[in-house]
């Protein structure tokens, strides 16, 4: 099978045609994000923040010398109504890391719009040159922007296409074995998001790939000293206030549905945290066991271990969010490099689909399946793998 074709050769799935869908699904997405940039920020209009503003706050307040009160929630409602010019009703609280928000304290410099602009563009195109080092052409960069995940980050200029083109990079590092300094740098620098990378450092243990996991361990704290160093260690004491702070409001917004996981899944049905959890733990710990096993037996070709990777960190993950699930793009992409290398099995490519089509469609449609697409994913790509000998 040439690289022309590396889709299933026949049918509807012939590379040409899959790029083609992908391409008018991308274009779609980056027009009903512009437009709906426009009719909020236009002149007049409501000029509501996205979750941006806690971005561009906790900047503001770290540029101030105020790091801490970024995680005080009255404090980051009043610079968001700040920027606004008017009283902002919508509470978005800032939960992530010091070093992310050392990363982005020059953005709270500039203004708002232009912040977010340069914030969005640089994280996307990161992505788009990560996702062309997996895969060089050109439907696969539009597989990756045709998720309506690209919208949502579009809008409201979340992480995730960072965190996607941090694993994406890892995983591409990993399989040159001189450069797993910088599979160590990226998979250190997904700190800023431990929960959707928590199957990475330990498919590595399994491994043994005790340089990278050094690496990774030295950028992480490399990064957390220096964040203490210049924003203070209140910074840290408002940051682990403030996870507790996230799991009460996650309850009292009952914003469980734009979570993408077994976890938030059962919440959002109303089912009890103890057991909701605990179900999400049996599996996670399927997932995790199934990995484990591959990575330590070396089970499977490169780019097959890498797309299962992929797979289980939102498979596994209790607290993965709608805008996460480029992850799953990541994996993709690997699973098609390996499907050039043998026979593809006649699941593979419509359920690869469903990691294009289906994200956010809790948000278009009555279903609520983007907590299935991680374990499904993950079977998937666990079957397709040849026996263990």
């Amino acid at each position: 099978m040439s690289v022309a074709e590396p889709a299933v050769a026949e049918g509807f799935w012939r590379a040409g045609r899959v790029g083609l869908v992908a391409a008018i699904l991308a274009i779609g997405n980056v027009a009903i994000a512009a437009g709906v940039l426009w009719m909020v920020y236009r002149p007049g209009g409501p000029g509501t923040l996205m979750d941006f503003g806690a971005f561009w706050g906790a900047a503001h307040l770290a540029l101030e010398g105020r790091a801490a009160t970024a995680y005080d929630p009255a404090a980051m409602q009043a610079v968001q109504s700040e920027a606004l010019g008017r009283p902002y009703e919508r509470l978005m609280s800032w939960f992530y890391p010091p070093h992310l928000q050392m990363v982005l304290t020059p953005l709270g410099a500039l203004p708002l719009l232009p912040a977010q602009a340069i914030w969005t563009l640089a994280t996307a195109i990161g992505y788009g040159v990560v996702v062309w080092r997996i895969l060089p052409r050109w439907e696969a960069v539009a597989a990756a922007f045709a998720p309506a995940t690209a919208v949502l980050l579009l809008v409201n200029g979340q992480t995730g296409f960072l965190t996607a083109a941090l694993l994406g990079l890892m995983l591409l590092a990993l399989e040159n074995g001189r450069r797993g300094w910088m599979a160590g740098i990226a998979l250190g620098l997904l700190s800023i998001k431990p929960q959707v990378a928590l199957a990475a450092p330990l498919a590595l243990l399994a491994a043994k790939r005790w340089g990278v996991l050094a690496v990774a361990a030295a950028v992480a704290l490399g990064a957390a000293g220096l964040a203490t160093v210049l924003l203070g260690w209140s910074a840290w004491e408002g940051f682990f206030a403030a996870l507790g702070q996230s799991s009460r409001d996650l309850v009292s917004n009952d914003i469980w549905k734009i979570h993408a996981s077994l976890h938030g899944f059962l919440r959002g049905l109303g089912a009890p945290g103890t057991a909701a959890i605990g179900v999400q733990a049996l599996l996670s710990l399927a997932v995790l066991f199934a990995l484990l096993g591959v990575w330590a037996r070396g089970r499977g070709s490169a780019d097959e271990r890498a797309a299962l990777l992929a797979f289980a960190c939102v498979a596994a993950s209790p607290r993965v969010m709608d805008y996460d699930l480029l992850i799953l793009v990541v994996g993709g992409l690997f699973q098609v490099r390996a499907m050039l290398g043998r026979e593809a099995r006649v699941w593979e490519a419509p359920l690869l689909a469903l990691a294009v089509v289906l994200p956010m469609a809790d948000f278009l449609t009555p279903l609520e399946v983007n907590w299935a697409l991680g374990p499904v994913l993950f079977a998937s790509a666990y079957l397709a793998m040849p026996r263990a000998a």
